[in-house]
């Protein structure tokens, strides 16, 4: 017996209506999903969501040594909290970092949050590489006061980018 929860993070080229019917099916072949009595079509609002969505705007860069972190921006919603960033670092003798590093949110208190998931594309412009990532934080119920954005590079200094609520 199996169960799980599947998350979907639309991305700029995938935007979602205001409304739409989700239809999920469960199954345990795919290949013959059509078959499956288990058909559900549940209808999805955003106008709820969208009031309690707060985005903050931070555009702070912060350098290391030949790095670079830049925190874009970070969305507020009622059941998760997204951070965009760029993280731009040496060719490293020709191999790509391509996403080995982990990321933290840490609070005004100083309680650190891991990201849930990560997902980043990797452009390279002449010897550095540029990581254009995204991480994927729990949801926070009135985020206010200081907060540190923190990256946690596979080698080198881990870079911290602090910003206010």
């Amino acid at each position: 017996m199996y169960s799980g929860l599947q998350k979907f993070y639309p991305g700029v080229g995938l935007p979602l209506p205001d409304h739409f019917d989700l239809e999920v099916v469960l199954t345990d072949n795919t290949k013959k999903s059509e078959e499956s009595p288990y058909h559900f079509k549940i209808p999805v609002s955003r106008s709820h969501a969208n009031e309690k969505t707060k985005e903050l705007l931070v555009m702070k860069a912060v350098k290391s040594g030949d790095s670079i972190l830049l925190l874009k921006k970070i969305v507020f919603t009622p059941v998760s909290t997204v951070v965009e960033y760029d993280y731009t670092h040496p060719d490293d003798q020709g191999k790509q970092l391509q996403g080995k590093h982990a990321v933290k949110l840490i609070n005004t208190h100083g309680v650190e949050m891991a990201s849930g998931s990560l997902s980043s594309n990797v452009e390279k412009n002449k010897d550095k590489y540029t990581n254009i990532g995204r991480a994927n934080f729990s949801a926070i119920n009135e985020p206010n006061g200081n907060w540190t954005f923190e990256l946690v590079p596979a080698r080198g200094d881990n870079i911290r980018v602090e910003f206010n609520i």
